[in-house]
């Protein structure tokens, strides 16, 4: 009796699991209609353009608000090293100017006296030349023709000329060369620096575009994954369904893997999220304007795979450092404009002294009859006499607080910026022991995350047999494609960084761009981007 009562509740047992198994396998999946199907890349952006790295770099160079900024200070200063080189340019004077005037005045004539009108008619031309030399003294040589012609008694129609010379000599504030020219060579030295600055921001940008293309096609990457992610979880939903139908899996499972696939979705779209991100970082970087970085551009060429890098001894790090310290254009843009400011710090120490001038003269003038044009001629050689004029002059500001105030200044500068030359040159030694640590990790990585996303692929397609013939669980081939999607995505994040870790290398060398003769920025080989950049080549210095 007890044997039967226990058959029959345990076939009962059966029947309402059976019953519930089959109700949840034929149950609709409420969330099937609350997510759009998995979508490309190039659905996300239909119309997207496909651009290879060295377009993308091209466009860098060409429309990077950036580097159009920075050029603005090369040629901010060049200007102002033109206004000093000013100083020292030929000054050239002439004038041409007549004066007419009546004058009444009383005359005697045979005891009586009488009142008449004086005329006079007097006509000058005058010429000076200026020159500043380059050791401060001032040179004026100038010329004046003058005719006067008086209507008086006594008075005789004449022509005079005056050629004469004046030499200024500073005796003590602006004496030497080394102080007249103090702006001069100060703002040519800016000049350069700030060419320096310019070319190491073509550098920064180059980096900045090969790290967000890498970015991106990662992105693109991430996104592909996460779908055949999502893909493997809705096929494994069908499965579950099947095996639950066919009493093979317990109809629990069912809402398990809905709820996978559901994650898996969420996860796709949040990659998709970033890829649009990225797309976005990528045309900033590029200068897209407004209208254009609607329609911003992915990824045309596949990542390359990372090449082998040999260990890197201690004595060619020291090398790589010394190479960096040689090529960086912005540490030599620094050391540029504490020189600069420190020749200009001369120069303001020097105005604090007084205005101590030798003033010294000397020419001759003539005079000659008459006011036809041959008189012109002759006043430049008859009846000359000698001219001779010295004088010294001193202008003293007791106080000086503006030659003070521009000398701390500029002397605070020259400090300020060899300061920041010495510390980035320990940041750049420092960054280039990193570089080099973190690049032969960064691929060692790689490798070994390659490796594995290939054994999860395998371990995914041979868990799914054995679930298929009930020798897994569900929580197994869960976990195996969560493991899969991870190192899959782990995979493609070490090849990035190892990207980026090469450029970066390069660009902490300073050996990430070449000047280029046709279009004066920057030539560069994009399969040099995979390459470690060698412990020489250093880059030219700016001329002039």
């Amino acid at each position: 009796m007890n044997r039967c009562i226990l058959t029959c509740l345990t076939l009962a047992g059966v029947g309402l699991w059976l019953l519930q198994g089959l109700a949840l396998a034929a149950s609709p999946d409420v969330s099937s209609h609350s997510v759009s199907a998995p979508a490309s890349a190039t659905s996300l952006a239909p119309t997207a353009p496909r651009i290879d790295l060295a377009t993308a770099i091209g466009m860098t160079l060409e429309k990077n608000p950036n580097i159009r900024v920075q050029r603005s200070y090369v040629d901010y200063y060049r200007g102002t090293y033109l206004q000093a080189v000013g100083a020292f340019d030929y000054d050239v004077k002439s004038k041409a100017e007549r004066d007419k005037s009546r004058t009444p005045a009383f005359a005697s004539v045979n005891g009586t006296n009488s009142l008449y009108n004086t005329f006079a008619d007097n006509l000058t031309y005058q010429l000076s030349v200026a020159k500043k030399l380059r050791n401060g003294i001032l040179i004026t040589p100038q010329a004046s023709v003058s005719r006067a012609l008086n209507e008086a008694p006594n008075e005789v129609p004449s022509v005079s000329s005056v050629i004469a010379f004046t030499v200024t000599i500073p005796l003590l504030q602006g004496l030497g060369i080394q102080v007249a020219t103090a702006s001069e060579r100060g703002n040519r030295v800016l000049m350069q620096a700030y060419d320096c600055a310019y070319r190491h921001t073509l550098s920064l940008e180059i980096m900045n575009t090969v790290a967000y293309y890498w970015q991106c096609w990662g992105a693109e990457q991430n996104v592909r994954i996460n779908r055949e992610t999502e893909e493997r979880a809705a096929q494994l939903v069908t499965l579950t369904r099947k095996l639950v139908t066919g009493y093979l899996k317990p109809a629990a499972q069912v809402q398990q893997a809905i709820a996978n696939r559901d994650q898996a979705t969420a996860n796709r779209l949040a990659a998709e999220k970033k890829f649009i991100q990225a797309m976005q970082q990528l045309a900033q970087e590029m200068g897209l304007d407004e209208t254009s970085i609607v329609n911003a551009p992915i990824t045309l060429e596949s990542s390359p795979e990372l090449p082998d890098i040999p260990g890197i001894s201690t004595e060619q790090t020291h090398l790589l450092i010394a190479a960096a310290l040689v090529n960086r254009l912005d540490l030599q843009s620094l050391r540029r404009q504490s020189e600069a400011y420190g020749i200009l710090a001369d120069g303001s120490r020097n105005q604090m002294l007084p205005a101590l001038n030798l003033n010294l003269g000397g020419g001759f003038n003539g005079v000659a009859e008459d006011t036809d044009a041959p008189a012109y001629g002759r006043a430049l050689g008859d009846n000359l006499q000698g001219l001779v004029s010295g004088s010294l002059s001193l202008d003293w500001s007791i106080q000086n607080n503006t030659a003070r105030g521009a000398f701390i200044a500029t002397r605070s500068q020259r400090d300020r910026y060899q300061a920041a030359a010495d510390q980035l040159l320990i940041q750049i030694a420092s960054g280039v022991m990193t570089d080099v640590s973190s690049l032969e990790r960064t691929v060692a990585e790689w490798r070994k995350r390659r490796d594995a996303a290939r054994y999860y692929l395998q371990a995914v397609n041979d868990q799914e047999k054995m679930f298929k013939l009930g020798m897994a669980t569900l929580v197994d081939m869960l976990s195996t494609q969560d493991s899969l999607a991870q190192a899959q995505v782990n995979e493609i994040s070490a090849r990035v960084s190892g990207l980026i870790a090469l450029v970066q290398l390069r660009f902490d060398m300073g050996q990430l761009w070449r000047p280029s003769t046709s279009n004066n920025l920057c030539s560069m080989d994009v399969a040099d981007l995979l390459k470690v950049p060698p412990a020489a080549g250093a880059h030219p210095a700016s001329g002039d």
